[in-house]
C-alpha cells in the first residue's frame, strides 16, 4: 500500500508530492517524531520558497537556485 502512495506521489513530480513523499519514507524508516518534525518544517519552508520563486517541478531546481535559497537562509 505505501509503495502505491509513493509511485502516485512520485508521478505527480511536484515539489510538494515529493516532500510528502519524501516525509513518509523517513516516518517508514522510523526517523524520531523530533526529527521528523524540525525536517518538516525545513521541508515545507523550502516548498514555500519554491512557490513564491515559481518553482513547481523538481526539474526547474538548478544550482543557482539552491545558492540563492542557501543565502535566504542564512540571511
Amino acid at each position: 500500500m505505501c509503495e502505491q502512495l509513493y509511485r502516485e506521489d512520485l508521478l505527480k513530480n511536484d515539489i510538494d508530492s515529493l516532500i510528502k513523499h519524501y516525509l513518509k519514507v523517513e516516518q517508514d524508516r522510523k526517523l524520531s517524531v523530533n526529527s521528523i518534525k524540525k525536517l518538516k518544517r525545513y521541508l515545507t519552508e523550502f516548498g514555500k520558497y519554491c512557490k513564491v520563486n515559481g518553482i513547481s517541478s523538481p526539474t526547474q531546481l538548478h544550482p543557482d537556485f539552491f545558492r540563492k535559497y542557501s543565502e535566504y537562509r542564512w540571511v
